[in-house]
């Protein structure tokens, strides 16, 4: 069902609000480096008590890396992620237009249950196959 012109504008300045509070991430992520020693970035909870990495390990700093254009280095941070970004984007996008015109979700492969079913097992893939110790796998460890 459509919104009315108010409830459009409403939604419409709450997402304004959330696009300036995720430039200033954004902007915080460009000019502060996670990877320095000391920094006041979280480390990862998982990969302190287990030594694993997690499957967001090196997220932090694969946002660093591409916003300063260093592609092959944020794929070596995380290369699920830096793979995974686009199809994120495009669920964002639908997702806000799905929120502010009440628009139906786009009837696309993004929006199926198998689509979900299939990213669990490639998340569940890579959380495993990161960890493991020989190569050719070393390379998708986040490489503290």
């Amino acid at each position: 069902m459509l919104r009315s012109l108010t409830q459009i504008i409403i939604r419409s300045l709450i997402v304004v609000g959330g696009i300036f509070l995720l430039g200033a991430v954004f902007l915080y992520y460009y000019i502060f480096d996670p990877s320095v020693e000391n920094s006041f970035f979280p480390a990862c909870t998982f990969k302190e008590s287990t030594g694993l990495d997690c499957v967001g390990c090196g997220n932090q700093r694969a946002v660093h890396a591409l916003f300063h254009g260093n592609i092959l280095e944020a794929i070596d941070y995380n290369a699920f992620f830096v793979f995974f970004l686009p199809f994120l984007i495009f669920y964002i996008i639908f997702a806000l237009r799905q929120f502010i015109f009440g628009l139906p979700a786009p009837n696309v492969w993004i929006y199926k249950s198998k689509f979900g079913i299939l990213l669990i097992i490639i998340i569940v893939i890579f959380l495993v196959l990161r960890n493991l110790p020989f190569e050719p796998f070393i390379w998708l460890n986040s490489s503290y």
